[in-house]
């Protein structure tokens, strides 16, 4: 009988090979894994499939039952090596996704963030430097964290102030402009790199003072730590800022312009979803319903063109 583990290494090779980034679903599976280990167990079967997807009461029901759909692709390939293999019927838990209303941070805010960066232990290494860097270029531009980890010194072009992104969420590439402000910042923390590491062997922009790829568990335990300290997140409680917030305020802020300017949105939202990486503008219009700042631009617009008789019959 082959083993679980190996089972999960080739499924997960298999899809990449095949295009797909599945670095989320690698790390549920071996989770799993881990929890058939600890129970002596190899044979998926629904009852322990329904235990692991419900293992973590904290975890919302949506969050469960998109584990659960993770676990079922590989059980449908398990079951072909593996004939004892139970198969569940999809949907076997509720998945209905309440999207989270994101926290708008303020300038200010963002401002207190990238200060508090320098209170970080460095004693000459690059950690401080790292995230003040790193953070900043999450608030302007709005990438994922995951991509601005994996960008590489290759791809951060500082002569055209262009960064290629590469198979990103969706598996696609697409390059990102950056403003003089960031590309003097990447270009000065690239300085301090070749300061401190100059015999660097890694091949990320980002790296840790032992001169590898940031994680994204390290970053966003550091944008924790540090959200604590200047009280943008109580320390008792889960809720509050996020690291990913700062995807949204760049969305939310640059559409706040764009209003301000009396530009036509319709037309520059296309630009924004295919800037920031979205699968559609669709995704990228529900930006529009969750500040009331925004909703009160939309509404001040709306009556303009009402007065203007561009609504009457």
């Amino acid at each position: 009988m082959k083993n679980l583990f190996h089972g999960i290494e080739e499924y997960v090779q298999m899809k990449q090979a095949l295009g797909f980034d599945f670095k989320k679903q690698n790390y549920h599976l071996k989770n799993f894994a881990r929890f058939m280990k600890v129970r002596r167990k190899n044979v998926i079967t629904v009852d322990l499939a329904l235990k692991w997807a419900k293992k973590n009461p904290k975890h919302p029901a949506w969050y469960q039952a998109t584990l659960l759909s993770i676990l079922r692709s590989f059980a449908l390939h398990w079951a072909t090596i593996e004939r004892k293999t139970e198969v569940w019927p999809k949907r076997l838990l509720p998945q209905r996704y309440v999207r989270r209303k994101p926290y708008i941070y303020t300038s200010k805010e963002i401002s207190e963030l990238m200060a508090a960066c320098w209170t970080l232990e460095s004693n000459g290494s690059i950690r401080a430097h790292t995230f003040f860097t790193l953070f900043g270029l999450l608030a302007v531009t709005g990438m994922r964290l995951s991509e601005a980890l994996d960008l590489k010194i290759d791809d951060v072009n500082l002569k055209d102030g262009i960064l290629t992104v590469r198979r990103t969420k969706f598996n696609k590439t697409r390059f990102v402009s950056l403003d003089s402000s960031a590309m003097l910042a990447l270009g000065r923390y690239k300085k301090v790199k070749e300061e401190i590491h100059p015999q660097s062997r890694s091949p990320f922009f980002f790296i840790t003072v032992k001169d590898s790829q940031v994680r994204p568990g390290i970053a966003e335990w550091t944008f924790r730590k540090l959200a604590h300290q200047i009280g943008l997140r109580d320390v008792n409680s889960h809720s509050g800022a996020r690291l990913h917030d700062l995807r949204h305020t760049f969305a939310v802020r640059t559409i706040e312009k764009w209003y301000r300017e009396g530009a036509d949105i319709d037309e520059l939202m296309p630009i924004l979803s295919t800037y920031m990486g979205h699968a559609g503008p669709s995704s990228t219009y529900w930006y529009l319903t969750i500040t009331p700042g925004l909703m009160k631009l939309v509404r001040t617009r709306l009556e303009k063109f009402i007065k203007k008789g561009e609504f009457s019959s």
